[in-house]
């Protein structure tokens, strides 16, 4: 049965021998043609090599005379003897144009050309006043004249030729020069041709008028393309004499090639037997690469069909118990741990096992140092104990005989192992590795694949849902935005919640995210039963979305539901309540807007047309033409506030602070604004918009540094308002300490006013506690009006307290203040001293002098003034001390 397909296969190997003589004799004669062909292309770039050569001598031999020309041309001495004298004196002909040209520079001949007089003089050979070669240059004279250099034909040479005019040394190098000219001369076909030979290699290289019929040449032409003659060498054709030491060569490699072909159609013969066998194991392979083709496009569609990871590994299990034919097939891989390896589905109970990496290292290592391992039951006569005690367990828990392992590797680390386990001992075939090697990498493939599903859904889950309240957020809402609110009618509302940032401050971000949290889930349980379609999502920072199906009334209600939940209710953490509330702005869909881009920024509209409203904490707005006229005519008061800024519109007002024995001992700092237009504007104008738009900072920082400015004139203290924005900056303090050096006043000098409410700011209380260290005194403004904690002044000392005017206008009614008493009496108890404001009448003097108030403010004694007045009475002040003194 065998004998047909190996004569049939020793035929087709004589045929084939047959056809690689002919592609030997084939290639041989193509060898031969490459190698002529390579001679001949050898011989042409040596001849372009001479004419590269030869151009290149050439050009450098023009350039040098060039130079030299250039170097005698432009020479003052030169100019004086041809150009200023006319006519040039003997011994420096002599001396400069004589011998030492021609002998040092190679110049046979030199000549000085005039465009009026033509040739001046010439010397030939060193000779000076050469009359038979001015006869010769005579019609050459424009010629001559051409700056530059050039190649000449003079008594049957070649000569390399350059002129130049002749200039003073001061002169622009490029000027057209005298009409005198400086002309040296070369030959090429002399001197020149020496040195080519040496160059070039060729000692027969000769000069002729014309070409040589069998010789190599180059072509000498002036710059105008005439011809002028020729240089002739016989070629050395190196590519022929490359042919001539290889040919040994050659004929030895073919004779090796010839007895190589004969040994290699015996030994062709002799592997006929042996080829027919690989191609019945060819063919064998080729139907099981097709089997584990089929089974990874299984798997692929399994996949493709958004299976769960459970099921493609079952499927798995399934095909490769087919493929392979194993009694058990399972899928190993390792738990989140990374320290055991579990068995995520089997065809048999192995399903949930699982192995400490330890019990199983030695077969790790095995897998990593080789794709396929196969491990067999040691038999009893076995001398060595068995090293893989995990598998020795596993062989003895399910009566295994034998075991194929193989690596799933992710990223270059093992991350599982496939095995393929008998009941009885089997020798596994290579066919039966390689599958396994194909699974495995199957297995990690999609793996990976189930990995970066997963990773998609989570990434889909955190940018379309909040991770604090798990509502949805702006991007879930976009995508059915357009599908929900098709034909309908109905309103997007921003939800800004107030409050939570003092949470925030004094527990941290996770309090008030716990606290939002909370909030969320009330809303939602409020909104759930109402019978309109609602969408509660999450927007950035402390607010909320709301879309909302329904009329203007149904919108009002459902946010008035939320307004009194947020208000209504205290909101506890740590045994400390806090009261949040709620602004919201809406727009209506579809009047407003018909995309979600829209209606969101006309709901910010709304919501920053309301959100400033401090007498107004919980109420919303919607949008409309009057909010949109409103906010335009706050972007202008914004702007104009900016360019006072900028512009320094601004002027300070003092107001006195007098002791009771009426000496001014200190003032307060106030601001004024100029305004071009409306005049001089009190800060109740612009300070409120100043701190919403944080140009409080600059405008701030503006105020110290006059204060500081005028204190250096004063002998007495000023309070400057502060507020939270500016001590919040990080470069406060070190601003403070660079104005006490830069204007030099004493740091006591300087009173920071500040209100109760930023003792509780930790970064604020900071910044106060290092400006009392550098001498800076602090003083506790409006005190009592606030909401912050007594506390406060137990941890924080402050250096003064002021009393607000509403306390002490209790006198109007009564006879006593209790409340202003009291304050005096504790801040004397701290040692801080008092300053009473809103002092209008005698009453109330009397009594801040009865109880003792350090210092007094108020209308009783002055108004804010500006720096002229107020010096002016500080000045009146001064010498009515001094008089009540000399008396």
């Amino acid at each position: 049965m065998m004998s047909s397909p190996i004569k049939r296969i020793t035929h087709q190997y004589k045929v084939s021998l047959i056809w690689i003589a002919a592609l030997f004799i084939s290639s041989l004669f193509l060898f031969a043609s490459l190698l002529w062909e390579s001679a001949d292309t050898i011989n042409q770039e040596d001849e372009k090599h001479v004419h590269s050569s030869i151009e290149e001598d050439i050009q450098r031999t023009k350039r040098l005379l060039l130079n030299n020309v250039r170097d005698y041309a432009i020479w003052d001495s030169a100019y004086d003897q041809w150009i200023k004298q006319q006519q040039p004196d003997r011994d420096w002909v002599v001396s400069n144009l004589g011998t030492g040209l021609y002998e040092n520079l190679n110049v046979e001949w030199a000549a000085v050309v005039s465009q009026s007089q033509g040739i001046r003089f010439s010397a030939y050979q060193g000779k000076t006043h050469s009359t038979v070669m001015s006869q010769k240059l005579a019609p050459l004279t424009q010629a001559l004249l051409r700056q530059g250099s050039d190649l000449l034909l003079l008594d049957n040479k070649v000569y390399a030729v350059a002129s130049h005019p002749i200039l003073k040394e001061s002169d622009n190098h490029d000027a057209a020069g005298y009409g005198e000219s400086f002309v040296f001369a070369t030959p090429l076909n002399t001197a020149e041709q020496h040195e080519l030979k040496t160059h070039i290699g060729y000692q027969d290289l000769h000069f002729s008028l014309q070409p040589p019929p069998s010789h190599a040449y180059y072509s000498l032409q002036d710059n105008q393309g005439k011809q002028l003659g020729y240089l002739n060498w016989q070629p050395m054709k190196p590519g022929n004499q490359f042919l001539h030491h290889l040919f040994p060569w050659i004929l030895l490699l073919l004779t090796v090639l010839g007895i190589t072909t004969g040994l290699l159609f015996h030994r062709l013969v002799k592997q006929g037997r042996h080829s027919l066998q690989e191609m019945q194991a060819l063919a064998n392979t080729r139907s099981d690469l097709e089997e584990q083709q089929k089974v990874v496009q299984n798997l692929r569609q399994r996949f493709q069909y958004q299976g769960s990871q459970q099921t493609f590994f079952h499927t798995l299990s399934l095909e490769a118990t087919r493929l392979i034919k194993a009694d058990i097939t399972a899928v190993w891989l390792l738990d989140d741990s990374g320290h055991q390896l579990v068995c995520q589905t089997s065809n048999s109970s192995m399903t949930h096992e699982a192995f400490n990496l330890s019990e199983v290292q030695t077969c790790i290592e095995l897998i990593q140092g080789q794709p396929v391992v196969e491990l067999n039951m040691p038999g009893t006569d076995r001398p060595d104990p068995f090293p893989h005690q995990g598998m020795l367990k596993l062989f003895h828990e399910f009566g295994l005989h034998s075991a194929l392992l193989t690596g799933v590797y992710q990223g270059g680390e093992l991350q599982g192992v496939l095995t393929f386990c008998q009941y009885q001992p089997r020798q596994w075939s290579d066919s039966d590795k390689n599958a396994a090697s194909a699974l495995a990498g199957v297995t990690a493939q999609f793996a990976e694949a189930f990995q970066r599903r997963k990773a998609e859904e989570n990434f889909y889950q955190e940018t379309h849902f909040d991770q604090v309240t798990g509502l949805p957020q702006l991007a879930h809402i976009e995508d059915q935005f357009s599908q929900e609110t098709e034909h309908k009618e109905g309103y997007l509302l921003i939800l800004r919640l107030h409050g939570l940032h003092l949470i925030n401050e004094f527990h941290g971000v996770e309090a008030g995210d716990e606290v939002f949290r909370n909030l969320a889930q009330q809303c939602l349980a409020i909104l759930e039963p109402l019978p309109q379609q609602k969408h509660l999502f999450r927007l950035p920072a402390n607010r909320l979305g709301l879309l909302l199906e329904g009329s203007q009334s149904e919108a009002e209600h459902s946010v008035q539901l939320l307004i009194d939940l947020v208000s209504g209710s205290t909101w506890d953490y740590q045994r400390k309540n806090y009261t949040l509330s709620l602004q919201a702005g809406g727009a209506h869909y579809p009047s407003d807007g018909r995309s979600l881009e829209e209606l969101q920024h006309k709901a910010r509209l709304a919501l920053q047309h309301i959100r400033n409203q401090a007498d107004k904490p919980n109420t919303f707005s919607f949008y409309s033409l009057n909010v949109s006229r409103g906010l335009k005519a706050r972007t202008q008061a914004i702007q104009e506030l900016q360019r006072a800024i900028e512009r320094e519109e601004f002027v300070l007002y003092f107001q006195p602070q007098y002791s009771s024995d009426k000496r001014i001992e200190g003032a307060e700092v106030l601001l004024r604004w100029q305004h071009p237009e409306k005049g001089l504007l009190g800060p109740g104008h612009f300070i409120t918009l100043a701190e919403e738009t944080e140009l409080i900072v600059p405008m701030s920082r503006w105020i110290l540094r006059q204060a500081c400015q005028v204190l250096t004139r004063l002998p007495i203290t000023l309070s400057v308002n502060i507020s939270v924005l500016q001590l919040r900056q990080a470069g406060f303090v070190r601003e403070i300490q660079g104005l006490i050096h830069e204007f030099d006043f004493q740091p006591h000098q300087l009173v920071i006013e500040i209100v109760e409410s930023m003792m509780a700011d930790p970064g604020a209380a900071r910044q106060l506690k290092a400006l009392r260290q550098l001498g800076v005194q602090v003083a506790l403004d409006d005190f009592g009006t606030g909401y912050s904690s007594l506390s406060y002044l137990q941890h924080f000392a402050v250096d003064e307290i002021k009393v607000d005017q509403c306390f002490i206008k209790a006198l109007e009614e009564q006879d006593d203040a209790p409340l202003a008493r009291t304050i005096i009496a504790m801040a004397h108890s701290l040692n801080c001293r008092v300053v009473v404001e809103g002092v209008e009448n005698k009453a109330q003097l009397a009594f801040c002098r009865q109880h003792k108030a350090d210092l007094i403010q108020g209308f009783f004694f002055a108004k804010p003034e500006p720096w002229e007045h107020f010096t002016a009475r500080l000045e009146a002040s001064f010498q009515n001390d001094h008089t009540a003194n000399a008396h």
